[in-house]
């Protein structure tokens, strides 16, 4: 496992979001939640993991349901999961995984721009994304 911050740990969060992107754009404009954070989590990272078995087992999910997907997953491609969440339980869960989670995601973004997490390789990745069709009145 990397470091978080390393060239080959870098490179992998901005694989993962490219992959991703259009997935987890469309998740958050139909989240119907104000200020959407949306995830892509590498399943295997140490954090990224206990992230995905959280919100499943949150979901009804049996943890060996998780652990059979994440196996399969594992075979064919790095594995991942997407969700979003608020920007509130981005802001208390994240900081879980990093010091610097709450002042990321507390940077000042233009109007009507949201945040993308990418967890994997033991470090976060943030971008922003315009998504102009949501409410950009954020507090």
């Amino acid at each position: 496992m990397s470091d978080g911050v390393s060239k080959a740990s870098l490179e992998l969060r901005r694989h993962l979001l490219a992959q991703n992107a259009v997935e987890i754009v469309s998740a958050m404009q139909k989240s119907g939640l104000q200020d959407p954070v949306g995830l892509i989590v590498e399943m295997t990272d140490p954090f990224g993991k206990q992230l995905v078995y959280g919100i499943l087992e949150a979901r009804g999910v049996q943890k060996s349901e998780i652990a059979e997907r994440i196996a399969a997953l594992s075979r064919n491609a790095i594995p991942t999961f997407t969700a979003v969440i608020s920007l509130e339980q981005a802001k208390k869960t994240l900081s879980l995984s990093s010091d610097t989670a709450v002042m990321n995601l507390s940077a000042s973004r233009p109007a009507g721009t949201y945040w993308i997490v990418v967890i994997a390789a033991g470090g976060n990745s943030y971008s922003q994304v315009p998504l102009p069709t949501l409410n950009s009145d954020r507090n």
